[in-house]
């Protein structure tokens, strides 16, 4: 086995390199982040106990800004049919996830925000550089789609802030970092049958992040993550290509799959994505219109929680399977491949 000393005691040989700055540990995945040595990293590459070694690169968001007005999305999750309907009406039952935590892997959380309603809070910030703040504004709006009071799925749900990303873009070391304390912090608290990992961000195939979501999953928690918004398959994009992840695709007000979400067999359920209204930052009230896949994620991922609350699920597979199994077959347009299934909240409409 290769141990931490043994490791650490390598690293500080290899100067000037930083050495190991992340540890990564839940169920049977270990693993390091790390500013090594070229001669130790093939060392390592070498050892029968290192199943991949893969360099560090930035990931990004999964959400562009628009300030507009909208509100068909609360009410398409909410009615098995669309066609016909002229005015928005979200359904839902009242305990609307109470008692939930939706663990939001961003770029923090404006949590004094009034639609919060005290339910915000910050949890770890893995960017220790800069301010637990939310200055990108995307972490707050997929917050406020997941369980804001007017704009959330999950509107009685408490918000847990885990900061991995200061700008539009962010390390795969760092997301993986503020992964693992939710992770960690759901497993050590019991929460796996009320809590929920939304991870609105993306990049290329990592097989390190995806065995994480997977152990993850192995050890009873949900996450839910967004497709990607580049227009192609998702297959070669992490954590999409998670097993264990819920991967969700973004569709329109016409219920077809968005131009820009990503496809394939790897997602799992689609959810509405373009021209979402929620809540943003620069003030307590302040609200903006937003469309990606990162609001599909969060609109899935504050169905998790209504679930959760509603119908006692204990765990990852349970959950999914309810999501899945519930979701209304055979309505998005150009699926393209997808699973043919768009979110659905029971409300029997």
């Amino acid at each position: 086995m290769f141990s931490h000393c043994k490791l650490d005691a390598l690293a500080k040989a290899s100067k000037p390199y930083e050495g190991i700055t992340h540890r990564f540990n839940i169920s049977d995945f270990q693993g390091y982040a790390g500013h090594l040595d070229p001669s130790v990293v093939s060392r390592l590459r070498d050892h029968s106990d290192v199943h991949a070694i893969e360099s560090d690169k930035l990931w990004t968001t999964a959400a562009m800004t628009r300030q507009m007005h909208s509100g068909y999305g609360l009410d398409y999750i909410s009615h098995r049919s669309t066609k016909g309907r002229s005015k928005s009406v979200y359904l839902y039952d009242d305990t609307a996830g109470a008692d939930t935590f939706a663990y939001i892997i961003d770029s923090g959380i404006n949590i004094g925000h009034f639609e919060f309603e005290g339910r915000a809070s910050l949890g770890y910030n893995a960017v220790r550089s800069v301010p637990f703040d939310d200055f990108l504004g995307h972490g707050t709006h997929v917050a406020g789609v997941v369980g804001s009071r007017l704009y959330g799925v999950a509107k009685c749900c408490n918000l847990i802030a885990v900061k991995v990303t200061h700008t539009e873009t962010s390390s795969m070391s760092s997301i993986m970092d503020g992964y693992q304390w939710a992770a960690r912090d759901i497993v050590q608290r019991r929460r796996q049958d009320k809590a929920v990992i939304n991870v609105s961000l993306y990049g290329d195939y990592s097989p390190a992040f995806n065995r994480l979501v997977d152990a993850a999953f192995a050890s009873g928690i949900s996450t839910v993550v967004c497709a990607g918004n580049l227009g192609v398959e998702a297959a070669g994009t992490s954590p999409a290509s998670a097993r264990g992840a819920i991967t969700v695709g973004a569709t329109d007000s016409r219920q077809e799959r968005a131009h820009f979400s990503k496809w394939g067999p790897t997602v799992s359920i689609f959810a509405p994505g373009v021209d979402i209204l929620s809540t943003w930052v620069g003030s307590r009230a302040v609200t903006s219109e937003d469309y990606g896949t990162s609001v599909a994620s969060a609109c899935v991922a504050g169905l998790v929680l209504y679930f959760k609350r509603c119908f006692s699920l204990p765990d990852a597979k349970s959950t999914r399977q309810f999501v899945l199994g519930i979701a209304t077959p055979e309505v998005v347009r150009s699926s393209k491949g997808s699973k043919n299934l768009f979110a659905y909240n029971g409300s029997k409409r």
